[in-house]
């Protein structure tokens, strides 16, 4: 079975700690950048990312006190 370019980068967000950061140009093996733009958007509105600003997003962090910790580009 073909896995697809969503599942792809899913895979390697899963990989990396909770909090990371990641950017459209780290997935470009797996596609083009608007290939790449439109599985991240699907992946944020399923909430399995976040999205910090354009073009760069993060892997939720969990704490088990008080749930997601925010990432803020402060």
């Amino acid at each position: 079975m073909k896995q697809t370019t969503e599942n792809k980068i899913l895979t390697k967000i899963k990989k990396a700690r909770g909090g990371s950061l990641f950017f459209i140009e780290d997935f470009l093996a797996f596609g083009s950048a608007n290939t790449i733009q439109k599985a991240l958007e699907r992946l944020t509105e399923k909430s399995e990312i976040n999205r910090v600003t354009r073009g760069i997003y993060s892997r939720p962090q969990q704490d088990p006190y008080i749930g997601e910790i925010p990432i803020t580009t402060e």
